[in-house]
């Protein structure tokens, strides 16, 4: 399962905060497995985070998130393409 949140801003808290609370609350993924993913994209902020559950963070480390934060994502975002 993966959800996609675009905000405003995070603050008071930073990105990994309000990702870690945001991903918890809304308990994504399967029980149990604990396998889903959330992207969160603060446009004004001009920060994005993509946060594994357990079940994935073999799967997605951190390294590979960055990547395709900074491969894919930026790319499109610094143009305005927040759609993609």
């Amino acid at each position: 399962q993966l959800q996609v949140l675009v905000v405003p801003t995070t603050q008071p808290e930073d990105i990994a905060q309000y990702t870690t609370r945001v991903f918890d609350q809304w308990q994504i993924g399967r029980k149990g497995v604990d396998d889903g993913v959330l992207l969160v994209v603060a446009k004004d902020d001009r920060r994005v985070r993509i946060e594994p559950g357990y079940g994935l963070e073999g799967a997605i480390p951190d390294a590979i998130a960055n990547r395709v934060i900074q491969e894919y994502l930026v790319p499109r975002f610094r143009s305005g393409d927040y759609a993609g």
